[in-house]
């Protein structure tokens, strides 16, 4: 960048050098055309040109340094749904292990009941079966919970890579032009 700043002053330095000498003449009064003008004024369009190319490649570059923050920008919010789609996941599979081990000792239980193996009064039993059965009530209504977060962030998560992947086309389709 600051080459093409510098070629680009030079070049303006150039371009008001090579005018001064006809603004000069017409400022004295008129003169005979010196056969120097035209290849003068075409050295000087050629030179505006130049200054006009490189302005555009100059405005080229800006453009691509904002897609490349684009791509930066959609790059960290697809690492951050990711892990937090990695976190969700886990937690469910912990909700889901403790569902497997509270129905694993309602099973346990309920055979040991059948068995004759447990002496408790009834009440006690009843009452530890709705506890239990709210306890898995909640653990379920949790897990339901955590899918629905799940699918959000997968579905998030997606966004941001279509959202990354267009911006990296939108590179390589320019990028091909050069």
């Amino acid at each position: 960048m600051p080459r093409t700043l510098h070629r680009l002053t030079t070049l303006s330095s150039l371009a008001v050098l090579l005018s001064t000498p006809a603004l000069v003449a017409q400022g004295a009064g008129p003169q005979p055309v010196d056969a120097e003008v035209p290849a003068q004024l075409a050295m000087l369009n050629q030179t505006l040109a130049e200054i006009a190319d490189l302005l555009e490649r100059s405005l080229e570059g800006q453009r691509l340094g904002l897609v490349m923050a684009r791509i930066q920008l959609s790059s960290g919010r697809s690492t951050r749904a990711a892990e937090q789609l990695s976190t969700a996941k886990a937690n469910r599979a912990d909700l889901q292990n403790q569902k497997a081990k509270m129905e694993g000792q309602l099973q346990l239980f309920a055979d040991r009941m059948d068995m004759g193996q447990i002496d408790m009064p009834t009440e006690e039993i009843e009452a530890m079966a709705d506890e239990s059965a709210l306890q898995l009530d909640l653990l379920k209504k949790r897990i339901k919970g955590m899918d629905r977060e799940i699918m959000q962030l997968e579905n998030a998560l997606a966004r941001y890579q279509q959202d990354l992947d267009d911006w990296q086309s939108l590179i390589d389709r320019h990028l091909s032009n050069y």
